[in-house]
């Protein structure tokens, strides 16, 4: 009877070992699947993003702005309060004339902004640039965030999100700015880029006097 005891003390030593290994094997493709999951919320949230509309308030280190939806097929809200966070490493740019880098305290309430950065929490944009520009007049100039096709010397064919085609017409006063406020060249926007072109619209044309890249 002693001998069967032990011998079975011996054997549950012996695979305790392995059925621990066995569970923490399990346990691995699980881990795996939450780590990816979470990799891919974190690349997600990360995508650069735009917010645009009229200053209602500024605080120390926060622009509060009326929205101004881009697209009438977009589900954003046009009047829509949305947030924008700031910090000394905000590029902020008047380009209402030409362009030039400016300081939190110009701006002022009234103007009509281009926030980029990226979305943290809900309908805040943590900004890493900010462009002041003119007010878009909805009967003549319009801004449109559009997913580039195919891009020429003179003209950008591209779709917005609900794959309406617009052509983007380009001339020598076109401005063509990335999120760090460096001059671009059409050269340097190619098919898959996502933009923002503001200007004069006839129907699916735009005549375009800035595009912004927005490269993820």
């Amino acid at each position: 009877m002693q001998t069967l005891i032990t011998f079975i003390i011996l054997t549950l030593l012996f695979l305790y070992p392995v059925f621990i290994k066995a569970q923490n094997n399990n346990a691995s493709p699980s881990d795996e699947i939450r780590k990816k999951v979470q990799e891919k919320i974190i690349k997600i949230s990360q995508k650069p993003k735009a917010f645009i509309g009229t200053i209602t308030d500024i605080s120390e280190s926060t622009i509060q702005i009326s929205r101004f939806a881009i697209n009438k097929e977009s589900q954003e809200k046009s009047g829509e309060i949305l947030q924008i966070s700031y910090n000394k490493d905000t590029a902020i740019i008047d380009n209402r004339e030409k362009a030039k880098q400016i300081k939190a305290q110009d701006l002022a309430i009234g103007d009509f902004i281009i926030a980029m950065g990226t979305e943290k929490n809900g309908n805040i944009l943590e900004s890493s640039r900010i462009v002041n520009v003119k007010p878009i007049t909805p009967t003549k100039r319009a801004s449109f965030k559009l997913n580039v096709k195919k891009v020429g010397k003179q003209e950008i064919s591209a779709e917005s999100k609900n794959d309406q085609p617009y052509s983007v017409k380009i001339n020598k006063d076109t401005s063509i700015l990335d999120q760090e406020n460096n001059d671009l060249k059409v050269s340097d926007i190619e098919a898959g880029d996502k933009i923002i072109a503001t200007g004069e619209t006839q129907e699916q044309t735009i005549s375009a006097r800035t595009i912004f890249v927005l490269k993820e």
